[in-house]
């Protein structure tokens, strides 16, 4: 059997002679506690050798900038280097021109979504017939257990749900980006910083810290954000509401991840009832939303005044 095939049911390979080194490396890797993973069997394992974190270049897809922003804050706060990109044609461009260690992969992105620029890696990968497999790791604000299913029948290797929770992005690139050294960024201690508008900054210090300016960025581009909601989400309701399940869907995933949790919430309903048809709820729910937008507009406009 070569190498490859064994290395990718997670078969540690030494050559002999042996060394004390290899081995002590090669049964710390096989023994690295870790989650259970999402893969098949027959899906390759994460690599096998051991690297600092700060040397792991990761690629990150995703077209909303609000959850460009926080993902790439939480990776660059646990130490890895990050290339941003917005869509999968971008994916396929950015990893012909660069080496990475592994992908976070937004599912849906414009001109080509996640699960197309997966199956084209995965197919380059197997024509090359050199036995590389890059890990990819969906990245969803679906939690459903067919979901999971369409990201690993696509060739993902592991599913990470929206909004992103810090310790969990750090446990599953722990366990596929095995390291010598943990992070020389710990999660800052959040405070509870509740604000008008169900709002709450606790999300934000979570992997911004308590810096004030990089909290007033991450809020000046939420800021933009809801303003180009606000307007889609008039546009929508005045045609008919024909954009309102993908709009709904941004903005669950994008509130959510900034703790706007209350916002989240009301754009799950818009896109329950956006899906049923249901006229009078769509316009209910709506004029909650911008409500609830205002509220926000209204604290970003007031935050670092005080």
């Amino acid at each position: 059997m070569r190498k490859a095939s064994l290395t990718q049911q997670g078969i540690a390979v030494l050559h002999k002679p042996m060394k004390q080194s290899a081995l002590l490396d090669a049964l710390a890797v096989q023994w690295t506690p870790g989650s259970i993973r999402l893969h098949t069997p027959e899906a390759a394992t994460a690599p096998v050798s051991l690297r600092p974190v700060q040397h792991y270049r990761l690629l990150l897809a995703e077209d909303n900038p609000v959850n460009q922003r926080v993902a790439a804050s939480m990776l660059h706060k646990l130490g890895y280097r990050v290339d941003v990109v917005s869509h999968g044609g971008e994916v396929l461009q950015a990893v012909a021109q660069q080496q990475y260690d592994a992908i976070l992969m937004d599912c849906q992105m414009p001109e080509m979504d996640g699960y197309q620029a997966t199956q084209a890696i995965r197919r380059q990968e197997s024509e090359t017939g050199l036995g590389g497999h890059l890990p990819i790791i969906a990245m969803t604000a679906n939690a459903m257990e067919g979901d999971r299913a369409i990201c690993l029948e696509a060739g993902m290797d592991d599913y990470l749900a929206k909004p992103i929770e810090f310790a969990r992005l750090k446990a599953l690139l722990l366990q596929w980006l095995p390291q010598q050294v943990a992070s020389s960024h710990p999660p800052a201690a959040s405070r509870d910083n509740s604000t008008p508008g169900s709002f709450t900054v606790q999300r934000l210090t979570e992997f911004l810290g308590d810096d004030p300016v990089s909290i007033g960025e991450m809020l000046d581009i939420f800021r933009d954000s809801l303003l180009r909601w606000r307007e889609r989400l008039r546009l929508d309701i005045h045609s008919g509401g024909q954009g309102l399940k993908q709009l709904a869907h941004e903005l669950k995933g994008s509130a959510a991840n900034v703790g706007a949790d209350a916002l989240a919430a009301l754009a799950g309903q818009l896109h329950a009832a956006a899906a049923d048809n249901k006229p009078d709820s769509i316009r209910s729910i709506a004029a909650q939303i911008e409500s609830e937008m205002q509220a926000l507009l209204a604290f970003i406009a007031a935050y670092g005044k005080d």
